[in-house]
């Protein structure tokens, strides 16, 4: 009975031998996921740190998005107002020149009518100064284009410049002073 306790005894210690050798295999296996479990855990620690960052970064790009697309809408807005008023500025001075061409054509039809039947009734007179009016009192040839912001006296463009030219730089009608720069065309 002994050599089949000592075998039993052989047997048992074998086990415990393998038992704990495969103990310190899990011993090992487990100290190595514990060290990959720490490696994980700073790497995640490390991932919501940056993910913190970037959420931050991300606010501030949305509220810089948000100032230059209000940016944007207000620029749009003032260049819609901008360009409605150029629009009417353009379309009232295509008016006003539309109705000086008008009265024009019917200054010079009246003053022809006049000359050719030789009356000299009041409608010829009314004429005749209405064409005074819109003709050069420098000249009294061409019609009135240009203005002297000074005293706003109008005259025609070759007479401005005429007087520009020869640096005879006052109004030939008050004889006030001007420069280039006071000298601005019109249109009648």
């Amino acid at each position: 009975m002994t050599a089949v306790m000592k075998r039993q005894s052989d047997m048992q210690l074998d086990q415990i031998r393998k038992l704990e050798e495969r103990e310190k295999n899990l011993n090992m296996q487990m100290a190595t996921l514990e060290r990959e479990q720490t490696l994980l855990n700073s790497s995640v620690a490390l991932h919501k740190t940056k993910l913190q960052e970037y959420t931050q970064q991300n606010a501030g790009f949305k509220e810089k998005y948000a100032r230059q697309e209000e940016r944007l809408n207000e620029l749009q807005n003032m260049i819609k107002e901008r360009t409605e008023a150029y629009e009417n500025e353009a379309h009232a001075r295509r008016r006003l020149a539309e109705e000086t061409e008008a009265m024009k054509r019917k200054l010079e039809e009246q003053a022809k009518v006049e000359s050719s039947s030789g009356e000299n009734s009041e409608a010829a007179k009314q004429a005749a100064r209405y064409l005074k009016l819109l003709k050069c009192p420098a000249c009294d040839l061409n019609f009135k284009s240009h203005v002297i912001l000074r005293c706003m006296h109008v005259f025609c463009k070759p007479c401005m410049d005429n007087q520009l030219e020869f640096r005879q730089r006052k109004c030939p009608t008050c004889r006030e002073n001007f420069g280039a720069k006071d000298v601005k065309e019109i249109y009648l």
